[in-house]
């Protein structure tokens, strides 16, 4: 519970140009992609996640008196941040979906403008 809780708290440091290029990907691969490319968003913003993880933790590993050795507890706390990241961007792709216009070529004949 305590490292839920704590990856909960360390949301707010990716900064907010982060959680804008988060949400834009979330709204524009669910507003202008096909049924296909949600999950390609997502897996596109879990990459970031990853990138931006690691390159903290190296930096991080760098700094004099750097002496631990946490790379499970590090992997389980990248992939608790993907979870609650993807999840929290949901309300995001489930707007940018509901705004999509309808294909117009499948609806039915009844449907034509012109006779």
């Amino acid at each position: 519970m305590t490292v839920l809780l704590l990856n909960l708290l360390s949301l707010p440091s990716y900064g907010i140009i982060w959680w804008l290029i988060f949400a834009a990907i979330a709204f524009c691969t669910a507003r202008y992609g096909f049924w296909w490319s949600v999950p390609v968003g997502h897996t596109v913003t879990a990459l970031l996640i990853i990138v931006l993880d690691v390159s903290w933790a190296q930096a991080e590993m760098q700094k004099h008196g750097w002496d631990g050795d946490l790379d499970l507890f590090f992997t389980y706390g990248v992939l608790v941040r993907i979870l609650m990241v993807n999840t929290l961007l949901l309300p995001i792709t489930f707007l940018g979906g509901r705004g999509r216009k309808p294909d117009l070529r499948r609806l039915p004949k009844e449907y034509d403008i012109i006779p």
